[in-house]
């Protein structure tokens, strides 16, 4: 299983890789841009992780990964899984939290946070990568991407605990703030 671990510069969190390397993988670091077009935009990213015919596995520059989680989501026979993690709880109220199920649930959505997807479920949801909107923004891929699977009938499963979210965003603040472009620098293939 490939550790792909795409970043802004100056916001990759400290913990972030060591906590990778010490599952025992070798994560992939990928610097993302957001520019519409741009290969190394997170849309771009994700539709070469997705396309790559590969199990991979997302850990974004913010999520912190606990021991064995990476060993259980390369395990686990679902076709996409993920460790949920909280949002609005800074990292110093979480650290002490049980691993297990009984902790709040924080996240309990599929978030591209700590997700894996395995080989080619991007073939499945190829309309929705291919989109030209699918390219406009980091912003909400999450929800495209849990939509389409959810669309022809997957379900994502949850594994037990919660990894760190080292981000914690307050309640009045926007989770997605995507670009401004105007409906004339859009290009549609017809």
């Amino acid at each position: 299983m490939r550790v792909v671990v795409p970043y802004a510069r100056g916001l990759l969190h400290p913990r972030v890789v060591p906590a990778i390397v010490m599952q025992g993988y070798d994560p992939e670091m990928y610097e993302c841009v957001n520019a519409v077009g741009d290969p190394r935009s997170y849309p771009a990213l994700l539709r070469e992780w997705f396309y790559s015919g590969t199990d991979f596995c997302v850990i974004e520059h913010d999520n912190e990964s606990r021991a064995g989680f990476l060993d259980d989501l390369r395990d686990c026979p679902e076709p996409w899984c993920f460790f949920a993690y909280d949002l609005y709880r800074p990292f110093e109220e979480v650290v002490n939290q049980p691993t297990d199920v009984s902790a709040p649930l924080g996240v309990d959505f599929s978030a591209l946070g700590h997700t894996r997807f395995r080989a080619g479920l991007g073939e499945e949801i190829r309309e929705l990568l291919d989109a030209p909107f699918f390219s406009l923004t980091w912003a909400a891929r999450d929800t495209f991407i849990s939509g389409a699977l959810h669309a022809i009938g997957y379900v994502a499963h949850r594994h037990p605990g919660k990894a760190f979210h080292h981000h914690p965003y307050q309640a009045h603040e926007r989770l997605h703030e995507p670009p401004r472009v105007r409906v004339t620098d859009l290009a549609y293939n017809t």
